[in-house]
Parts: C-alpha cells; sequence; structure tokens
C-alpha cells in the first residue's frame, strides 16, 4: 500500500496495561518495541493514558470508532466473547465523545513514546 494513501491509526493504551506482566519479559519487551517502531510512522500515532489519569472512558471497556469518507462512521464495542457494531447517531456521538475524553487525558505522541520506551527497559 502506498503510505501516502494509508488510513490513519490511533491507539490510545492505558499505561497499566504495558506494565501488566503477561506472559514473559521478554516478549512484552519485544511488544512494546512494536508498538514504539509502530508509532514512528506517519500514519500511526500511539499515545498512553497514564495510570495516575484516574477513572476515564476507557475503563468502560474497548471501543473503536471507524470514520470513512463515503459511509457513516461506526462504532465497534468488545467485550468477553461478543462484540457489536453500532452506527446509529446517538452512539456514535457518545464513542466521538468519550474519545475526545480520553484524548485530553493521554499524554502527548512523544511522551507516550517515552514512557513506552521507559517501561520496556524495566523488563530487561
Amino acid at each position: 500500500m502506498n503510505r501516502a494513501n494509508a488510513p490513519h491509526f490511533e491507539a490510545l493504551i492505558e499505561q497499566s496495561t504495558l506494565e501488566r506482566l503477561v506472559g514473559e519479559a521478554g516478549v512484552m519487551y519485544q511488544q512494546i518495541r512494536h508498538l514504539v517502531s509502530a508509532a514512528r510512522q506517519d500514519n500511526i500515532t500511539v499515545r498512553v493514558v497514564e495510570t495516575r489519569a484516574g477513572a476515564h472512558p476507557g475503563l468502560d471497556g474497548p471501543f473503536v470508532l471507524f470514520d470513512f469518507d463515503q459511509h457513516p462512521s461506526l462504532v465497534l464495542l468488545e467485550n468477553r466473547g461478543s462484540s457489536a457494531f453500532l452506527e446509529e447517531p446517538e452512539h456514535v456521538a457518545a464513542t466521538r465523545e468519550a474519545l475526545r475524553r480520553l484524548h485530553e487525558a493521554a499524554l502527548p505522541a512523544h511522551d507516550s513514546i517515552a514512557l513506552m520506551n521507559d517501561i520496556a527497559d524495566k523488563l530487561v
């Protein structure tokens, strides 16, 4: 795919997710380093919501907001064992508001990369 035409992908990740040891430390180190590498691409943004941010809309569970040029926006909600796509304007608007609040809570991209590097370095 031509990177000039590549879609933009943005991930907001809670700090505790990066610090929670799941599996081997070496594997987690590689995963975080991969996130850092991806975050350096022009069409990918990775931002971290610090644990000290307290309660935030991301605690309600993971979601994805899809915005399209030629189609209405779509929300994907995921939970244990199931998922749902929502297209109703009120659900899209509520998700957009949750995303706005998460953006306010998240570190800027360059600070997020620095934090991810610090977390990875503690794993080795």
